[in-house]
């Protein structure tokens, strides 16, 4: 693992520990209305509710609950997964993708640790910033990723958040198709932040479909779940 610098304050963390469940009205909110443990036990077959009752407080397993891991392992067909907590993975991903002097090409804007957790592991980030249409419309130029690619020095990932977060874009598929295609002819990894997928009016082809592609999925944001603190990682990369 390659974080040598310690991260900056989490300024926007630091704000919502302060006033996210003090203040009157919330109209910063990034996920879906939250489902009450009533709803999501309702939801649950017989087999699930036999384990969830019988569920222990020990120690569980490394990489995940088997049953859990089954079910990521047919949503991502030919990945490996890991489950961790989302916020995690973004630290792990960079961790084990990066060494010092390694160049990142991030869409933007995003979630500060988006940034922070790639330079804390050495890597140099360069924004790949949102465009706005002519009637105000954000979107992702993919040529603009194609220059940002070429100008960066020792590129080793270029990392990706689809839906994004905050504006709501997700690119069509060809442009998505692109994206990967500029990843696999520079061999370098993508690394997707789908924490939202599913959310859009397409679902987009997961980045671990790509033999050097790095999925961080979730149940806070497109669930409505972001209390279970349940996330995971998908990739075919076995080094990784």
């Amino acid at each position: 693992l390659a974080l040598g610098a310690a991260t900056p304050l989490f300024e926007l963390e630091r704000f919502f520990a302060v006033h996210e469940f003090s203040c009157k009205r919330s109209v910063c909110n990034s996920d879906t209305e939250a489902v009450t443990l009533a709803e999501a036990l309702a939801l649950m077959d017989a087999e699930t509710r036999g384990l969830w009752d019988a569920q222990s407080l020990g120690y569980t397993e490394t990489k995940g609950h088997p049953a859990m891991l089954a079910e990521l392992e047919a949503l991502y067909p030919g990945a490996a997964c890991q489950e961790i907590a989302p916020q995690e993975g973004i630290l792990l991903a960079y961790a084990a993708l990066l060494e010092p002097g390694d160049g990142v090409v991030a869409t933007a804007p995003g979630y500060q640790s988006w940034f922070t957790c790639a330079e804390a592991a050495g890597g140099v980030v360069t924004r790949w910033t949102a465009s706005e249409t002519s009637d105000g419309s954000p979107y992702f130029d993919v040529d603009d990723l194609e220059r940002a690619c070429d100008a960066a020095d020792n590129l080793k990932v270029v990392a990706a958040n689809f839906p994004h977060n905050p504006t709501g874009y997700q690119p069509p598929p060809d442009d998505w198709r692109r994206v990967v295609d500029i990843c696999a002819s520079r061999g370098v990894h993508l690394f997707a932040d789908e924490i939202y997928r599913g959310l859009g009016e397409e679902v987009l082809e997961s980045a671990a479909a790509y033999e050097k592609g790095v999925a961080l999925g979730g149940l806070s944001k497109s669930m409505g779940m972001p209390g279970a603190r349940v996330g995971w990682l998908a990739a075919r990369d076995a080094a990784f």
